[in-house]
């Protein structure tokens, strides 16, 4: 069974995706179950017959084999990319070694596109893309029937816009069909809070010092909305330090 945020966001999402829309840009905090939420709509797709097959990317193996086998659970399928499978769970770094057939193969079907953590993806048409991005924009997006981008932390240390995202003008602030907040998380006890939140820069082997990591936090807890104050930070990164 879904939680409600997960729910309320498939939902929204399927409705953009009724009216006309190709994308839909969800933004959740770090453990929230996004990956499931994003299994539940391409079920949903696959069950109304709008799609044919489902492609994820994310930033590493690990993280892709963790999406594979979410998928393969919730669509019932091996999820391996072979023939009679419902689609396959693949890196961004993978994308540039995929080749021609790959992506002519991919033009005679409607593909739904999960793309896992997209702030790994920089886009910017002055050129100021990484190679990920450029991956995405120029290879994936222009292939895909749906696409849906998940994030957990929307920012970028570089301050480059993130692919397949929007910004408000002239503030320049992201722009996100579904918000769910670290702040909406702990008041509904789906993720334990700062602890969680450092388990999680661990995983991705974020290789930071400790001003570093004070500033990270600051950044995140500040858009995330969420009251913080400092010298309980410093705390925190004391006692893991």
């Amino acid at each position: 069974m879904l939680r409600l945020w997960q729910s309320e966001c498939a939902n929204k999402a399927l409705d953009k995706y009724i009216n006309g829309h190709s994308h839909f840009f969800c933004q959740a905090t770090p453990g929230a179950g996004k990956t499931i939420m994003a299994a539940d709509v391409a079920k949903s797709l696959l069950d109304n017959d709008e799609i044919d097959l489902v492609l994820c990317f994310s930033p590493s193996s690990a993280v892709a084999e963790g999406i594979k086998a979410t998928f393969s659970s919730y669509l019932s399928c091996t999820f391996s990319g072979r023939l009679g499978t419902l689609g396959a769970s693949y890196t961004y770094q993978s994308i540039k070694y995929l080749d021609d057939s790959f992506w002519e193969t991919l033009k005679k079907y409607r593909i739904f596109v999960v793309f896992d953590e997209i702030h790994h993806c920089s886009f910017d048409e002055d050129g100021k893309s990484n190679s990920w991005g450029e991956q995405v924009v120029c290879k994936v997006q222009r292939l895909a029937k749906y696409t849906l981008a998940l994030s957990g932390t929307p920012w970028r240390s570089d301050r480059l816009p993130i692919a397949m995202a929007e910004y408000s003008d002239p503030e320049g602030m992201l722009v996100c069909d579904y918000q769910y907040t670290l702040n909406q998380a702990v008041k509904d006890n789906s993720v334990v809070g700062l602890r969680l939140y450092w388990l999680i820069m661990k995983v991705y082997r974020l290789k930071m010092n400790l001003v570093t990591h004070f500033h990270q936090l600051l950044t995140y807890f500040n858009i995330q909305k969420l009251h913080i104050n400092r010298l309980s930070i410093i705390r925190l990164l004391l006692s893991i330090y």
